[in-house]
């Protein structure tokens, strides 16, 4: 087979520059959006094994105002952070899925 066919997988320079500028614009929007839009909070308990929304226990919480650097840093911090098992599992599943197209592709199929 031929690698100079075209490819459905290949992604030329406009089309990935494009992504690019849209992540940061979503970036951006986000970051904005924690700034302007107040943080909340419930109470909550405990009944039958579940955990329950007290009703009418809604109240706005003083939010800590992060440095617009962390806005950029975020997508990284996320790696390293709490639930980080789950993000990496789901970047190596896509990683997997991308090499399974990619050997398909070459492959003829």
């Amino acid at each position: 087979m031929s690698d100079e066919r075209n490819s459905s997988l290949r992604i030329g320079k406009r089309a990935f520059f494009s992504a690019v500028i849209i992540l940061f614009i979503l970036i951006i929007v986000s970051g904005i959006m924690t700034r302007t839009i107040p943080s909340v909070s419930y109470e909550r308990k405990v009944e039958a094994g579940r955990e329950i929304v007290i009703p009418g226990s809604f109240k706005i919480e003083e939010k800590k105002v992060l440095p617009v650097y962390r806005w950029f840093t975020a997508p990284f911090e996320v790696l390293w952070g709490r639930d980080s098992l789950t993000v990496d599992t789901i970047i190596v599943l896509f990683v997997l899925i991308s090499g399974a197209f990619n050997i398909l592709e070459r492959g003829g199929y």
